[in-house]
């Protein structure tokens, strides 16, 4: 059985699952900032365009606590349109440092909840996830699957790819590109594991298309669509596309001349 925390003196129990507007127990201040702001949770408005999602009593809040009380990885599904029909699953890693609870990293592929008691193995936090099978219907998935997490980890999986002097972990895959070592400039803008772009990047030769974020110091970071694709020799992915000006921190309009609207990354040569 899964029980709801109530307080962080609670803080031995490792597991939190409740149905809630707000999370609750171990990090929940920091689960509930993270949702608030994150790039990875996304939402779509009446008219079809991306927003800020808001928990509501449908949210589902997941934390799970190591056994040392030092590290988290929360899970958040939710309503992702008015409809009320369509849910998405995001997930972070968080780190206690004293009585304070921040982000660590977010986990762009981490897009289901444990289905059941989770182990943790030294590093490793071990999980099964709910799938469908053949005959299920959409709502009552009877199938499992295994997942793995490394929650202490300080490299995102994916690539390493170079963005204006950051080490970024592009994965096409899930189609992401994320902080992996943000330039010393950024320290106080960006962490590890924000998600740059969002969509589909494809493989080598093909189109890339999908949802950028520009990050500023104090303020969320604000979406913008972008496309663009790989060079000849596949050493260089560019996106473009109208970035957004500010006035503070609201964004009151988009721009080719802004400086998020030509993002260039290189491929870091491996051996």
């Amino acid at each position: 059985m899964f029980r709801t925390v109530k307080s962080l003196a609670a803080l031995a129990l490792t597991a939190v699952q409740a149905f809630a507007d707000e999370p609750a127990g171990p990090a929940a201040a920091a689960v509930a900032a993270w949702f608030r702001t994150s790039t990875v949770v996304e939402c779509v408005s009446p008219d079809g365009k991306g927003r800020r999602c808001t928990p509501d009593a449908s949210t589902t809040w997941d934390i799970r606590v190591s056994p040392d009380g030092h590290q988290a990885v929360a899970w958040a599904t939710y309503t992702t349109d008015p409809t009320g029909n369509a849910t998405a699953t995001a997930a972070a890693v968080f780190r206690r440092e004293g009585e304070t609870w921040r982000l660590n990293r977010e986990l762009p592929g981490a897009d289901r909840s444990p289905a059941g008691e989770v182990k943790w193995q030294g590093e490793l936090l071990h999980y099964t996830v709910a799938v469908l099978k053949p005959g299920d219907a959409r709502c009552c998935a009877t199938g499992r699957e295994a997942r793995v997490i490394a929650p202490a980890a300080e490299e995102p999986p994916g690539a390493p790819w170079m963005h204006n002097g950051s080490t970024m972990a592009l994965d096409p895959e899930v189609g992401t590109i994320v902080y992996s070592k943000p330039r010393a400039g950024l320290s106080n803008v960006v962490r590890p594991g924000a998600v740059l772009f969002r969509g589909r990047l494809g493989f080598s030769g093909r189109d890339a298309s999908g949802t950028a974020y520009a990050f500023k110091d104090g303020c969320d970071p604000a979406p913008y669509a972008v496309r663009g694709g790989y060079s000849r020799d596949n050493e260089t992915l560019t996106l473009t596309g109208a970035g957004p000006v500010r006035q503070g921190c609201a964004v009151v309009g988009y721009s080719t001349a802004s400086p998020h609207a030509k993002l260039v990354f290189k491929n870091v040569i491996q051996d």
